[in-house]
């Protein structure tokens, strides 16, 4: 069992941007029934027993060191990505100085059943793999067009990609890695100066070291727009 997380928190979060170069925007920071996206990432990550708790961040880095602040105990660390504008996995990539173990990876800006993430969190991947929480419900996803599609093969993962056009499962965004999803992520950004998490986790598709973990029934959605935030309201009954 991994006792270290890492929330990526460092995009803009165009497509809730309420626009006017407002200053006290950043989408971790949203509200959503009475606590931030980046809240209850973190309390996720506490009720699953992470000890240390890194926080990838970028685009308005100043306003989320605020709200780490006031939620530290102890266990919150940030890392500023100066190349924020770039893909997510550069931000996971820039983790490699800090974590040597196994460790969960996340984003802020996903709203997960806390049980998931606590079992998740009690497997062992494999040494060299990664696992990544699926849902096999596809045809219950609100935004199929938007989420990333998976294709699952005697129990490994073989292909990951928004575009797939056959696909059994959904990426829901929550991983279990080692150190290897460093090597992976590395590989990439070194040959094309950004790199995915998708990037790399081709990597590891492509050595049969990336592996699917059913997520059930429990609940998990992406909020990347004001229709997928009402879907996340509705369940919250906020």
């Amino acid at each position: 069992m991994t006792h270290t997380a890492i929330i990526l928190a460092a995009g803009r979060g165009q497509r809730l941007d309420p626009g006017g170069n407002r200053e006290d925007y950043s989408k971790p920071l949203i509200d959503v029934g009475g606590k931030t996206l980046l809240e209850r990432t973190i309390e996720n990550c506490r009720r699953a027993k992470m000890r240390t708790i890194y926080i990838v961040t970028g685009f308005r880095a100043d306003l989320i060191d605020q709200e780490v602040a006031r939620l530290n105990q102890g266990d919150l660390r940030t890392v500023f990505n100066k190349q924020w504008t770039l893909s997510n996995g550069v931000s996971a990539y820039i983790c490699r100085e800090y974590v040597q173990t196994s460790f969960l990876l996340m984003m802020s800006d996903h709203v997960i059943d806390g049980a998931l993430v606590e079992r998740l969190a009690r497997q062992e991947p494999a040494p060299g793999t990664v696992m990544l929480a699926v849902d096999k419900r596809v045809e219950a996803i609100f935004d199929i067009d938007d989420a990333t599609k998976v294709v699952i093969e005697n129990e490994t993962i073989v292909a990951i990609d928004k575009s797939l056009a056959t696909y059994n499962a959904i990426d829901c965004g929550l991983f279990h890695c080692t150190p290897a999803a460093f090597r992976a992520l590395g590989e990439v950004y070194e040959r094309k100066g950004d790199c995915s998490l998708s990037d790399g986790m081709r990597v590891l598709a492509e050595e049969g070291r990336f592996l699917p973990f059913d997520i059930g029934d429990a609940f998990w959605q992406d909020v990347d727009t004001p229709e997928m935030m009402g879907e996340v309201l509705r369940h919250l009954g906020a």
